[in-house]
């Protein structure tokens, strides 16, 4: 278990410990690892959807209306 600490703090996921429960958490894992793909896949997707707009990570700001104050003086 030392082995698998020293693993984690060096960047690491997980680990597996080698057990009856081995297989299901093998699919977990990878169930987990899926998720994390997508998510980075639908990121990137959506980044380059924004940087399409302007030049910037701010630029969807420049296709908004302009905000309209409500405040009375």
């Amino acid at each position: 278990m030392a082995t698998a600490g020293a693993l984690l703090r060096l960047g690491a996921h997980d680990y597996l410990v080698k057990d009856a429960s081995t297989g299901e958490h093998l699919w977990s894992l990878l169930d987990k690892v899926r998720q994390q793909v997508r998510r980075s896949r639908e990121n990137e997707a959506l980044r380059l959807q924004l940087d399409g707009r302007g030049h910037g990570s701010n630029s969807f700001l420049l296709g908004t209306p302009p905000a309209r104050c409500t405040c009375r003086s």
